[in-house]
């Protein structure tokens, strides 16, 4: 029985190693490993209990990017919060706290998921009603 397995077991690897061949297809694709510009001019407008958002991202750079990610920054801490994603050059922060200081940092997401680095922090002062 155990000479009949060996056998069958040797005829198995034997047909395996024969059907593999050398030709294992093209190579395969190069991919983009470094991280996604960092968005720049980073612009906060405070509103009534909102901010508007803004900043600069090379056009060259939009078809590989998946989202923004929109930050709070606390500099005291030197902690990051997110505070969402988006396609848009454009955020709108709403529902915060009039007389309260919010900083921001937005950082670039490729299509990878690869984040970039973050933009330097711009923070406002919202406004009460």
């Amino acid at each position: 029985m155990l000479k009949k397995m060996i056998i069958a077991l040797t005829v198995v690897a034997a047909a395996a190693l024969v059907s593999c061949s050398n030709n294992h297809g093209t190579e395969p694709e190069s991919f983009d490993v470094a991280a996604p510009p960092t968005p720049a001019d980073l612009t906060v407008i405070p509103g009534t209990e909102q901010a508007a958002i803004s900043w600069a991202y090379p056009l060259e750079s939009m078809g590989a990017l998946k989202e923004f990610r929109v930050y709070y920054y606390f500099a005291a801490f030197d902690a990051l919060e997110l505070v969402d994603t988006t396609t848009s050059l454009t955020y709108i922060d709403t529902k915060l706290i009039g007389n309260v200081e919010y900083c921001y940092r937005v950082s670039a997401v490729d299509t990878f998921g690869m984040e970039g680095w973050r933009s330097g922090e711009e923070c406002a002062v919202i406004n009460t009603r």
